[in-house]
């Protein structure tokens, strides 16, 4: 019996395994076969020749020539590519051909291929027609399709835009752009017999990215207060503070200007923050940097602020400091309900219990050395309204009530 429970179970392991696998196969991928767009045009002299054509595809595909099937022809069909054949065109007028590759659960991607006859013909594709260059500049390769001699010339001579044959056409090289507009240039390409064709070269102008000299390095006093710094920039920027400090902000942003604002510092010693403006979208621009500091608070008091409980009297002692050795001070208050205490370095506040009127008091004690001064608040909260309150009996609780009065 054990043995034949023992089989049953290998056979439903094996069977869910199976499922298992079979579902796994038969997940469905998405079917792609794609061509790139330049290469969707494909273009020969009168020789014959043949030229590969790279082809992204899921699965199989079939490259069937439509038209021109007696001069066009494909071999060497694969998941890489496939490769386009002509023979000899020895008619005077050219001729085009027609390829379709088809796969299933795609769309139909068509080649259209052209040779040359034997008069005079000149094929760049419009896709060449303006070329764009970033800033940095660089080269492109212009593919030219011709049955003769033809020449490519740069209107006006410009040194940052030059050309140079290559063996598949020729090559426009584009120097740096340190100036502030964008530039262009005309190029043309001329054969005897045929129409010129016209290239326009564009390239982009330098990020500007920059601040005054005189908000790079900013500086507060120990109240604080804000700054609006002018930013001159070519492209959409922006702008943060390192470690964003609590103490120093940003507001006020537009594409032109930006707000800094700092608080009052408590602390003796200088602090400083470091802002930063960028353009993400242009390369090579190196960022510019603004260095905030702020001065120190000349007296220090700890804490700053001290609240008492309602309707109590009490005391608090705070810390008072300062870098100036051998340092006093004194503590100036406006309210009566408060008494100071000076001890050396420390401030004793002691409070009365406030009237019974419902409401709490706050005051500011200013503590001074010198011509320097801190200040400190003190809050004393509100009675209890004693009227509010009443007996509450829990159960057979027969105590006195108690009596508000």
């Amino acid at each position: 019996m054990s043995r034949i429970y023992k089989i049953l179970m290998m056979a439903f392991s094996l069977t869910v395994l199976m499922f298992a696998c079979s579902e796994k196969e038969e997940e469905p991928t998405e079917a792609e076969l794609t061509v790139r767009e330049s290469e969707r045009r494909v273009s020969f002299t009168n020789a014959a020749g043949s030229v590969s054509v790279a082809v992204t595809a899921s699965g199989t595909y079939t490259a069937t020539v439509k038209t021109g099937e007696d001069w066009c022809t494909v071999s060497d069909v694969g998941n890489q590519g496939f490769k386009v054949n002509v023979s000899e065109n020895t008619a005077r007028a050219q001729r085009t051909a027609e390829i379709i590759l088809a796969s299933p659960g795609c769309t139909d991607v068509e080649i259209v291929v052209t040779q040359l006859g034997l008069e005079p013909a000149l094929i760049i594709d419009n896709w060449y027609k303006i070329v764009s260059f970033s800033r940095s500049g660089g080269d492109t390769v212009v593919a030219v399709t011709a049955n003769g001699e033809y020449t490519v010339t740069v209107e006006g001579n410009p040194e940052w835009c030059t050309v140079s044959k290559v063996a598949t056409g020729f090559k426009i090289s584009v120097t740096t752009n340190t100036g502030t507009e964008e530039r262009s240039a005309k190029i043309t390409v001329s054969m005897t017999g045929t129409a010129d064709v016209e290239i326009t070269v564009i390239q982009g102008a330098t990020a500007i990215l920059s601040v005054s000299d005189e908000d790079k390095s900013l500086g507060f006093s120990v109240t604080g207060g804000d700054k609006t710094v002018i930013v001159i920039t070519s492209g959409k920027y922006d702008v943060a503070v390192e470690g964003n400090p609590e103490w120093c902000t940003l507001s006020d942003t537009t594409k032109s200007n930006f707000k800094i604002n700092v608080s009052q510092n408590f602390d003796l010693d200088t602090r400083s923050a470091k802002i930063v403006i960028t353009i993400p979208s242009q390369e090579g621009v190196p960022p510019v940097e603004i260095v905030v500091t702020q001065a120190p608070a000349p007296l220090k008091v700890s804490p700053s602020q001290i609240t008492f409980n309602s309707g109590l009297a009490g005391e608090e002692t705070v810390t008072v400091s300062s870098k100036i050795p051998g340092f006093t001070f004194t503590a100036d208050i406006a309210d009566s309900w408060i008494t100071p205490e000076i001890n050396g370095a420390t401030l004793k506040l002691k409070v009365d219990a406030p009237p019974f009127d419902g409401s709490g008091r706050t005051s500011r004690v200013v503590v001074s050395t010198g011509g320097d001064s801190a200040e400190l608040y003190v809050t004393q909260l509100a009675c209890l309204d004693k009227s509010l309150m009443g007996a509450h009996y829990v159960g057979d609780d027969n105590r006195t009530i108690f009596d508000p009065g």
